[in-house]
């Protein structure tokens, strides 16, 4: 029995199978399959890399100390500073 999942087929738009078979044309891929799956890859790739200064970024200040954070329950949570900073309350909302 192979480990290899099963295969799934997928509908590509007219461009996005003709792009893909380009690829394999060129030789950056060596069949359609291998083609889709690559730029796949590269997408999930991409997307995990754009997140990772972000992700970074919350690590940071999830690890300033306590008196640091600004809480949501606070005097300074943003809601309450802007509507302190244009005069409004809770009725002009």
């Amino acid at each position: 029995m192979s480990d290899a999942p099963p295969e799934e087929t997928v509908a590509l738009s007219p461009s996005a199978r003709a792009f893909a078979e380009s690829l394999v044309e060129q030789g950056e891929y060596d069949s359609l399959d291998a083609a889709v799956s690559g730029i796949l890859d590269a997408a999930r790739a991409q997307r995990d890399a754009d997140w990772e200064p972000i992700e970074a970024e919350v690590a940071r200040r999830m690890a300033l100390p306590e008196d640091q954070w600004v809480r949501i329950d606070s005097e300074t949570h943003f809601g309450d500073r802007f509507r302190k900073k244009h005069g409004l309350d809770e009725g002009d909302a």
